[in-house]
Formats: structure tokens, C-alpha cells, sequence
């Protein structure tokens, strides 16, 4: 089992912010790893030697940011860590700013004194001979390996200069086995600079909340340009704008000086400036600022107070919570649409009496244990920057790709958008069209 010490310890790591590459698939890596780790512990560890009453396998993991004083304080006291890390580029530059060092250590003694060797020969072993087949042992080990670097979108072993190695396994001073894979740090928001200022790109704070800056050909170089939001210098030059909007989601934001002098200052904390910068990006797109409505028993008591009785007020009313009462408001037809989530319908019954009522409303999404909206409604707190990056989500369209959706709500073929593509004679023209309708979107 993996161990529970306690719902401290949870809080503590629900601090830590990662990037799981692929939602679902990112998670079923992280399992694989586990898995493994529970198999290999059958087959090298020795329960008769444990030092417990406790038969049951434990796993313990710890994080460490190496950017951070704390981290690195952590391990100082461990001398063969610190120089097993040193060794293996767990405290280089590019691991300290990009990866977060995930350590997992089983509660078993180690029976044999070259198990750790024959562990870190087969995770070093090739996955396929010279002549293309695969080699049919260790496929455990690989599978591990393979999943990390998944989750560091890695492919094919390809690492960079001084970057740690995708799975390590060490002996732990107590003779306890220990594995080491590294995690990607979150990228919040990136700042796309004409020119970077002298040391503002390797900035502790910046880095530890998620900000990156890049010059235009740097950006343009990055495989992944996945961030919560891109700041783009409005000095950079019209061709590179427009390759930096083709590579880019749709969440960016053009910057003047005055901005980008206020970036260097650094007089507001990065936060706050996130808070800032989501809020200007909201407003540009001309999305208004919603009332995020809460109906959930458990938030409800979560930020309740002696004197609150019927609902809870949030950040200057922009979020309301009620105890699985909101229902019973008042409506009219004058006002605004509401975004609500609310405790999930575990039978027809609930859901059908709640669709009973003409809300008006565009959002609505049921909160349960079995999905993401337990952590973000429940767990997370309710601040600007969350409320900013719900009404992001909440008012965010979407365009589904589907042949037969598209007919089925237009009445439109494939053959008949074909013919009327065909008439569009001068592709040049049409796509001058694009790039000055794109300009004209995004305020370049």
C-alpha cells in the first residue's frame, strides 16, 4: 500500500505544482512507475529483516525542489545523497529551473548487496538489439523508464547536456531501495521579449512561480508552447508576431514598455502580476467578468464563519457559496447569466428537479470526488488568480471537429465546403486575409 501518514502530509503536497504531460495518459505513466516499484520490492526486498510490527509495503515519497534554499537544505545532511545527486545532474542548473526530483523509497531491506546494480544495468540497458528486435528481459524496468520520460517528454532517451537521467535507483543509508525520476515544473506564463534584460530570465521567483522569458527565435525554437498565458513585446517585428501567433494558443497578450519595465521592477509579486495579467486578457477578449456561483455543502463550511448564514460573499461578491441552497433565489429575467457548480446529481431524480428551474444561466457543472472539480472547488483556495482561471475556463469556446456533428447542425457536406473552397481562386489573398484578420484580433 502506499502510505498514508496523514492529511498534513497531503496538504504539503498538494503545494507542489507539476506538469503531467497528457492528462490521462501522464497519470497511467505515474501508475506503470508504481506498479513496477510494488513488484520489484516482492521480488528484492526482504519482509523477514523489516523493523516494524507493520507486514504491509510502504512506499514514501518525497519532492524537492532544488531552486528553493529549503530542498537543498534537505539533503545536506545525507552526504552519499548529496553526491549521488551531484554525480547524476539532479543539482544542475537545468534540472534546479525546469524539474521537480521525485524520490520514492520502499520500507524493505535490501536482500543482496548487487541488487542495486543489477537494477541500474538493466534500467541502462537497450530497449532493441543492433539488429531491431527487442531484448526480451527487464521489460518492467523499461516500461518504468519509458513512462518517465513521458512525463518529461522525452523521446527516445534524447537528453540535453548536463540534464538527469530519466530513472535512477540507489541504496538509502538505512539499506532501503530507493527509485529517482524527475517531474516537470508548471509554465505559467510566458514573456516574449524583443531583447532580455540582463538577468531577468533566470530570476529565483520567476522561476519558482512558473514564468519564463524567451527571446522571439528562442520561443520559436521550444517543442512545447503549452503555457496559461503568453506575453508577446509589441516591439518584436511583424513577421516574427505572426510566426509567434501560429505556434502559440490562443491565450496571449500583447505588452508595451511601460509593462515590460514594470516586469523588470518587479514590484509586484508574480501573483499578483498572473492575477493582472489574466484579468487584461479577459477583458481584451471582450469576455466579461462572470459571478462564479458555488452550491457545495463542503466548500460552504469550508469558508464559513460564525456570523454567515445564508450565503457566503468571495472577492467582492465575484464568488458566492451556498449550502446546496441556491435554488431557492429569486430570479428575473434581467439577470446576467450565472457560471455555477454545484454538488453532483447522484440520482435522476435530483437532476431532473434541478432542470425543473428556469435559471438563467450558461455554465453549469456538477462537483464530485470522481473528477478534477473535488480538488479546484474543494481543496484549492478561492483567490483572484483562481477566480480569473475559472472564468477563463467557464467562458472559453470550443470548437469541436467533427464531419458528421458539423453536418448534422448546418446542414453542410463535406462536398459542398469543398466547392466552396474551390472558389476561393487566390490563395495568396486568402491567406493575407487570415494573417490581417488574426492582426486584427490580437491587436497587433
Amino acid at each position: 500500500m502506499v502510505k498514508d501518514i496523514g492529511y498534513e502530509d497531503l496538504q504539503s503536497m498538494r503545494e507542489i505544482n507539476l506538469s503531467l504531460p497528457g492528462g490521462v495518459i501522464g497519470r497511467q505513466a505515474v501508475f506503470s512507475i508504481f506498479e513496477n516499484i510494488i513488484r520489484n520490492a516482492a521480488k528484492h526486498g526482504n519482509y523477514s529483516q523489516q523493523n516494524t510490527n507493520n507486514k504491509n509495503l510502504e512506499l514514501e515519497l518525497d519532492m524537492y525542489d532544488f531552486l528553493l534554499d529549503k530542498d537543498q537544505n534537505r539533503v545536506k545532511n545525507d552526504s552519499a545523497f548529496s553526491e549521488f545527486l551531484e554525480k547524476n545532474n539532479y543539482l544542475s542548473d537545468l534540472c534546479r529551473s525546469e524539474l521537480i526530483v521525485l524520490t520514492i523509497t520502499d520500507n524493505l531491506f535490501i536482500e543482496k548487496e548487487e541488487t542495486v546494480q543489477k537494477l541500474q544495468d538493466a534500467i541502462d540497458e537497450l530497449y532493441v538489439d543492433e539488429s531491431g528486435q527487442m531484448i526480451n528481459r527487464n521489460k518492467g524496468l523499461k516500461e518504468m523508464k519509458i513512462s518517465a520520460g513521458w512525463l518529461r517528454d522525452i523521446e527516445n532517451d534524447k537528453l540535453e547536456e548536463k540534464a538527469p537521467p530519466l530513472l535512477s535507483v540507489r541504496k538509502t543509508s538505512d539499506n532501503h531501495l530507493q527509485y529517482i525520476i524527475c517531474l516537470k515544473k508548471v509554465k505559467k506564463v510566458c514573456v516574449v521579449l524583443d531583447k532580455i534584460p540582463e538577468g531577468l530570465s533566470r530570476q529565483k521567483l520567476f522561476y519558482t512561480e512558473g514564468w519564463r522569458f524567451y527571446s522571439a527565435p528562442q520561443y520559436l525554437t521550444l517543442k512545447n508552447h503549452n503555457f496559461d498565458l503568453i506575453l508577446v513585446d509589441m516591439s518584436i517585428n511583424m513577421d516574427l508576431k505572426r510566426r509567434i501567433l501560429l505556434y502559440s494558443p490562443n491565450r496571449v497578450k500583447m505588452i508595451d514598455q511601460k509593462e515590460i519595465s514594470e516586469l523588470k521592477g518587479k514590484q509586484k509579486t508574480d501573483q499578483e502580476l498572473y492575477a493582472i495579467y489574466l484579468e487584461k486578457w479577459l477583458k481584451i477578449k471582450g469576455r466579461f467578468i462572470p459571478q462564479l456561483i458555488i452550491d457545495d455543502e463542503k466548500v460552504y463550511y469550508k469558508y464559513k464563519t460564525q456570523s454567515d448564514s445564508y450565503a457566503l460573499s468571495l472577492l467582492k461578491d465575484k464568488v458566492r457559496i451556498y449550502n446546496k441552497n441556491y435554488l431557492t433565489e429569486k430570479w428575473n429575467s434581467h439577470q446576467k447569466p450565472d457560471y455555477i457548480y454545484r454538488t453532483h446529481h447522484l440520482e435522476k431524480k435530483q437532476f431532473d428537479n434541478f432542470m425543473k428551474y428556469e435559471i438563467p444561466s450558461e455554465f453549469v457543472e456538477g462537483i464530485s470526488g470522481h473528477n478534477s472539480t473535488d480538488r479546484l472547488m474543494r481543496i484549492e483556495e478561492i483567490n483572484e488568480i483562481w477566480f480569473f482561471q475559472q472564468s477563463n475556463v467557464v467562458s472559453q469556446q470550443i470548437a469541436i471537429l467533427d464531419e458528421r456533428l458539423f453536418e448534422k447542425r448546418t446542414g453542410r457536406n463535406e462536398k459542398s465546403i469543398l466547392q466552396h473552397l474551390q472558389k476561393i481562386k487566390d490563395k495568396k489573398i486568402f491567406l493575407k486575409t487570415i494573417f490581417y484578420l488574426t492582426e486584427t484580433i490580437m491587436g497587433l
